[in-house]
């Protein structure tokens, strides 16, 4: 119960006191008013009424990208807080809505959330752990991958989920050179701190950008560069590589937003996904989430 209502009061610290960086996502970017991302959905916690009198609402939004017909992937920062539960009142969900993520006709729940056995114990309590904002571990860090996954209540079968990036494809200088593409849900400018979300700003729509990368820090880490210019609410948000090269499936998932920032102007750093050691890591929780009947945990 000390942890529900410790995950409550931070999901309500969002709501309430600081919910506007959370929700700034892809500056000067086009909505993907032709589907042309499909995998990409938005992590959404939302407040339904209770006897505690917290008016229903949008708590927090991330991005991320359907990788199996029932696995989501996203940021650990993203979904930390709600691994050990959350209470009833709140709805944890999974759209892959284009145009409105916040229509919960298109809302697939999710029953479980996991993340990287790298991330410290902050990440599973209030306020949780973020690279940007509390210190607990800074992007880059060798030691430390900010990945998380959500497990779908029901399969997804209409989206082909995402291929994961080959071990290695960011080292290897044919790959960086190709056009990268970063896509997220959230609206098109920076957030003044302190100040309250214009209700344009809440629009729920995809956007997606051309994006450079400048360097491979280390096998957890990378960095972008201008004009990706991703913030808050891009936190989870997939990059991808078009490579001709590879067959059946050209576009690869090669990293995901960690290290964004309110003034959309910080170092960009990005989670890669293009090692073996997340593929074993997703192929593995993977296989025991399902091992372990997850999908009747709620």
């Amino acid at each position: 119960m000390q942890q529900r209502s410790a995950l409550t009061a931070a999901l309500l610290l969002v709501a309430i006191v600081g919910s506007a960086p959370v929700l700034v996502a892809l500056v000067a970017s086009p909505k993907d008013t032709s589907n042309r991302f499909p995998e990409t959905g938005a992590f959404i916690g939302w407040a339904g009424p209770n006897s505690a009198g917290v008016r229903e609402g949008l708590l927090a939004i991330c991005s991320g990208a359907l990788i199996h017909e029932r696995v989501f992937l996203t940021a650990g920062h993203c979904v930390g807080r709600g691994v050990r539960g959350v209470p009833t009142f709140i709805q944890l969900a999974v759209s892959f809505d284009p145009a409105n993520a916040f229509d919960r006709s298109s809302w697939v729940p999710v029953t479980r959330l996991l993340i990287h056995p790298s991330l410290p114990e902050a990440c599973l309590s209030a306020p949780g752990c973020d690279p940007t904002t509390t210190g607990v571990f800074p992007a880059g860090d060798p030691a430390r991958t900010d990945l998380g996954l959500a497990i779908l209540a029901r399969p997804v079968r209409n989206i082909r989920p995402a291929v994961l990036a080959r071990p290695g494809a960011l080292t290897d200088a044919r790959v960086m050179s190709l056009p990268m593409t970063v896509v997220g849900y959230g609206s098109t400018e920076p957030i003044p701190t302190g100040s309250e979300a214009p209700s344009s700003l809440w629009d729920g729509a995809r956007r997606f950008r051309k994006s450079a990368l400048a360097k491979v820090v280390n096998e957890y880490w990378g960095t972008w560069r201008l004009p990706s210019r991703v913030c808050f609410g891009d936190s989870g948000a997939p990059t991808f590589i078009d490579d001709r090269r590879e067959k059946g499936a050209p576009r690869r998932l090669v990293a995901v937003v960690s290290d964004g920032g309110i003034d959309c102007a910080n170092t960009d750093g990005r989670v890669r996904v293009d090692t073996a050691a997340v593929h074993d890591w997703i192929a593995r929780v993977t296989r025991e989430a399902f091992e372990n009947r997850v999908g009747r945990d709620r």
